[in-house]
Formats: C-alpha cells, structure tokens, sequence
C-alpha cells in the first residue's frame, strides 16, 4: 500500500515536472529575437518575413551594417506590412538607420506604415514616410503599445522616437473604446529628422479618438514629441470616451530648439465633440 501512494505521488510530480518544462518551451520559442538584414520589401531577411514570423515576445531590430544609424537605408513597401495582431512585439530601430517609405504603395487603398490591434507593442527608431493613409494606426483593441521612447537612448539618429511625416491622413490614429493607455514619447511628427524643416502629415499630426488614458510626450527632455507642420490640428481629441488622455511637455508648433515657429494648419490642440478631463 505504501509503494502504491509513493508510485502514485512520484506521477504526479513528474506529470507537474513535464508541464513546467513545456511552459518553458513554449516562453523560449516565444521570446525569439530576429534580426533584418535586407533592404527588399519581402523574402529571406525583410521586415515583412520578421513580421510574418513574430510571436508574442519577439523584438526585431535590424543589422545596422545593412542599415548604418548615420547612413539610414530605406525600404520601400509595394503593400502593406502585417497586421500587428499577436500583440508584444517589439520594432527596434533605435540602434540602426531605418526608413520605412510607402511611396510605392497604391494611393486608392489607404494602407498604413503599421496597423496595430494587439496589446504591448513597442515601435522605436524608424523613420516612417509617405504612407497614403496614417503613419501608424491604433485601432481598436490596441492597449498598452509604446510608440517612441527617449531620443536620448539608442544610436539613431533620433534614438528610440520616430519620425513620422508625409503621410497621407494622420501621423498616429489612436481610435475606439478599447485603444487605451497607449504611449507616444520622443517622436518627430510631420518635421524631418532634425525637427525642421515641416514635411506634415496630410490630416492631424495626432488623433485620439473615442479613447482613454493615453499619453502624449512625458516630463523627461527625450520623452518630448516635436508635433509641428502638419495639415491639421497638432494633437486632436475627439468623441465620448476620449476622456482623461494627457498631453505633456511636447513642443507643438514649433521646431525641436522650441524657438522657431512651425505651425500646424490649425490648431497646435483641440479637444472637442464630447472628451472631457483631459489634461494638457
């Protein structure tokens, strides 16, 4: 009887000892790292096979021999990336020379330079131009993504922000009820590299709408967004529930020294149709 109980226990616990191993299996074949070594739109060692290949917990950065952080080497797109649908992935530019241009693309279909649904993503380091439709899209079901960082960190030109300008609509839509505490911080949206000249984007350089509790810029020097030249309003907050989003410490108007003007077309922020307790 007793052998039958330690028989029985020892089961157990190897049964619990194979499901542990498998979970950690499982997190080591998620926590992948890829790294980009081409230039071409698709095929072995493109952004869009990284892409295609992320699971959750993937960072993609790129091999700053093909892409030089002060050279930056730019790949063209003749259809739009994957969806960012797995959520926790980071894009990792910050130590290289990335552009991203969707000149190429149809100008009848909207595509965006990334359309983000998921949770915990983070896109840092890339230059992001002339998409038809906005530079990135947070649509609804995107919660917690980064968009930038501290332009202080990485060595990219513009560290972890982005650069996004001379796009077709907006710089960035955050969009619906469950597009929530998203973070922009240390971009350069609708000016170059350098935070002037004004290359714009076509509509709003920002939009929030109908969302909550995201943040625009920080309290750090790096985390500032230069929000500046665009067709539109700098930073727009629009419909019921886009209620309690913060706009903080961001030059908006002006280029990155905050001494030069470098208007938007119409207003540097405006929070209007419904959003309420927002804080800029």
């Amino acid at each position: 009887m007793r052998y039958m109980r330690f028989a029985a226990a020892l089961a157990v616990f190897l049964a619990m000892a194979a499901g542990v191993q498998s979970c950690v299996a499982v997190a080591a074949a998620q926590a992948q790292a890829i790294v980009v070594s081409s230039t071409a739109d698709s095929g072995p060692g493109t952004l869009r096979e990284a892409l295609e290949r992320a699971t959750p917990g993937t960072t993609i950065s790129f091999d700053p021999a093909v892409f030089p952080p002060d050279r930056p080497a730019t790949i063209y797109l003749t259809s739009a990336l994957p969806e960012l649908a797995q959520g926790q992935v980071n894009i990792d530019g910050s130590n290289a020379g990335v552009v991203l241009d969707g000149s190429k693309l149809p100008r009848d279909e909207p595509s965006h330079g990334f359309l983000i649904t998921s949770s915990e993503n983070m896109i840092r380091g890339l230059w992001i131009l002339h998409f038809p439709g906005h530079g990135i899209h947070l649509a609804d079901g995107a919660q917690s993504n980064t968009i930038g960082g501290d332009r202080m960190v990485g060595a990219a030109p513009t560290g972890q922000g982005n650069v996004i300008s001379a796009n077709g609509e907006h710089g960035i839509a955050i969009r619906g009820p469950q597009a929530s505490n998203n973070v922009v911080a240390g971009n350069y949206i609708g000016t170059d590299p350098g935070g002037s000249p004004a290359l714009g984007n076509g509509e709003h350089a920002i939009m929030i709408q109908e969302s909550a509790d995201n943040t625009v810029g920080g309290t750090a020097t790096g985390e500032r967004n230069v929000i500046s030249g665009n067709g539109a309003d700098g930073v727009h907050i629009e419909g019921p529930g886009a209620d309690h989003n913060r706009v903080l410490g961001n030059f908006i108007g002006t280029d990155a020294s905050g001494t030069a003007a470098l208007g938007n077309r119409v207003m540097g922020v405006a929070i209007v149709i419904g959003a309420q307790h927002n804080v800029v």
